[in-house]
């Protein structure tokens, strides 16, 4: 009787580990959610600005190599 009571004790002890983990776990990616949103936001704006400039630099050497005659 106390051979069950022990291993059902281990039992729980286990499965609030487990839960306990996975609460943890959780909190873990959202603050990692949280602490990527800047740095998310300021890569697309960075792209932006790449396309934006590859854009002037397409439309300045299209002017440049412009023929007038």
């Amino acid at each position: 009787m106390m051979k069950w009571a022990a291993i059902n004790l281990c039992s729980r002890i286990e499965q609030n580990l487990i839960k306990t983990i996975l609460l943890q776990e959780d909190h873990v990616k959202s603050e990692t959610e949280r602490a990527k949103e800047p740095v998310d936001f300021t890569t697309l704006q960075l792209h932006n600005l790449m396309y934006e400039k590859n854009h002037y630099v397409k439309a300045i050497k299209a002017c440049k190599d412009f023929n007038i005659e």
